[in-house]
């Protein structure tokens, strides 16, 4: 038997954009990346160890490279890398993709570490981003066969660094790589610098699709912001370049952390459905928290939640002080406290990627210490996910300022393991009655 899950979404700005088709580079001229018989080479790749980092050929498979970690020495970084000619990448939007095969590699400290297929990209008008693949896996020892890994990047006009890294960090055991490719997938223009607040999307709720739930599924209110689910109309797509309904920065809706929590949800539930219900509360500095709590009552209406994930903090002004933010946070609270399928609560702090304007000092700090105080005083569990926020790894992704200040894929990842850390604890262990 098939399980699903059950999305009931209401999407952030308007839903019924029509996405691009993005053929425009399908048929064209495309660079290619060397192949292994250049390890070592100059203009070809570059190894950080002969003995580590090794060409494998002969037998049934076709030629890959092979990085190897002892258990003994799991620290420093094992890979093979490859400069990406600026001249034809530079301005670009990439797609990378590679096979990969993992053989007994130990869990890393942390998501953004092991396993690693990443393009490292420097620039002199920003930060260095790291954009990679999801190449590990929750086993302990990780153990999986050939499979095809892909992710993108931008390449920003003012690059001075695009290295592909295909290898370990931090882990011991064996990754082998094959077949790895470029795929040029879009062109960017010069973005000039913006306001740190226009780099927080805002967003607006639309209509919901009405889908139906089926008795004993397991019902997830989702109250966030852009970060758990954003939509795109002609406006946002010539503004943002955002092209699709996901949560933002993530590269695919499957891939954003509503959908990847919701996902070891279930798995945890033996494959219950899992029904998913998206809102979020309102934005404005005069607004009371009553105002500010409207859509979320009127979007939950009779949906009955099992859980309740509060995904906050972006959104809110300085200029209504500590106080504005907790008479907020509180009226949220309270209103999910008091509904009558007395759901579990689970929060998840705020976004505030670091750089000489970012970061969790001033004000962001503030919000992140006062909803965890609050959730602390009321008994509610709280994730934070500065340390994410805080990896330039986990954010970068996208074509312009106001989708790269969110969470990429890594991030997005980072996010499901905090709230699911958080979450696992409050999950039922017995059949639930029919609703």
């Amino acid at each position: 038997m098939n399980i699903r899950i059950v999305n009931l979404i209401m999407l952030f700005a308007v839903f019924a954009a029509t996405c691009l088709a993005a053929n425009t580079y399908a048929h064209a001229e495309q660079p290619s990346l060397p192949g292994w018989d250049t390890l070592g080479k100059p203009g070809g790749w570059n190894v950080s160890d002969p003995e580590r980092v090794t060409l494998k050929t002969g037998g049934d498979e076709a030629p890959y490279l092979e990085v190897t970690v002892p258990p003994e020495t799991p620290t420093g970084t094992q890979n093979a890398t490859y400069d990406l000619p600026l001249s034809k990448f530079a301005g670009t939007r990439v797609e990378i993709t590679v096979e990969v095969r993992a053989k007994n590699v130990t869990q890393p400290a942390q998501p953004w570490l092991g396993i690693k297929a990443m393009l490292h990209v420097a620039a002199s008008s920003q930060k260095d981003s790291f954009p990679q693949a999801a190449a590990n896996t929750t086993s302990s020892p990780m153990n999986y066969d050939w499979k095809s890994l892909s992710f993108q990047a931008l390449i920003p006009p003012t690059a001075t660094v695009a290295t592909l890294n295909l290898g370990l960090q931090q882990a011991a055991g064996t990754v082998d790589f094959r077949n790895p490719a470029v795929r040029i997938i879009g062109h960017v223009a010069q973005t000039s610098k913006i306001d740190i607040d226009k780099l927080k999307s805002e967003f607006m709720p639309a209509s919901i699709p009405t889908v139906p739930v089926s008795p004993n599924a397991y019902r997830i209110l989702f109250i966030g912001d852009s970060i758990t689910r954003h939509g795109t109309n002609a406006e946002i797509l010539s503004r943002l370049k955002w092209d699709h309904v996901a949560g933002m920065a993530a590269s695919d809706e499957s891939k954003d952390y509503v959908h990847l929590l919701a996902g070891k949800i279930r798995a945890t539930l033996n494959g219950r459905d899992v029904a998913i219900l998206v809102t979020g509360v309102a934005s404005g500095e005069q607004l009371t928290p009553a105002e500010r709590l409207k859509p979320v009552v009127e979007a939950a209406g009779d949906f009955k939640p099992d859980l309740v994930v509060f995904q906050h903090g972006e959104h809110e002004p300085e200029s209504n002080g500590v106080d504005g933010l907790a008479k907020t946070y509180n009226a949220v609270l309270d209103y999910v406290l008091g509904l009558p399928s007395h759901p579990k609560i689970a929060c998840i702090g705020n976004w505030q990627p670091d750089s000489s304007t970012f970061g969790y000092e001033g004000w962001a700090g503030k919000i992140a210490d006062t909803m965890r105080q609050i959730c602390g005083k009321r008994g509610i569990p709280f994730a934070s996910v500065s340390s994410y926020a805080s990896d330039p790894a986990c954010h970068g992704w996208g074509e312009t300022p106001g989708v790269q200040w969110h969470p990429n894929d890594l991030g997005h990842l980072g996010y499901a393991k905090a709230a699911f850390a958080i979450i696992e604890p409050l999950l039922p262990t017995r059949a639930p009655k029919a609703k």
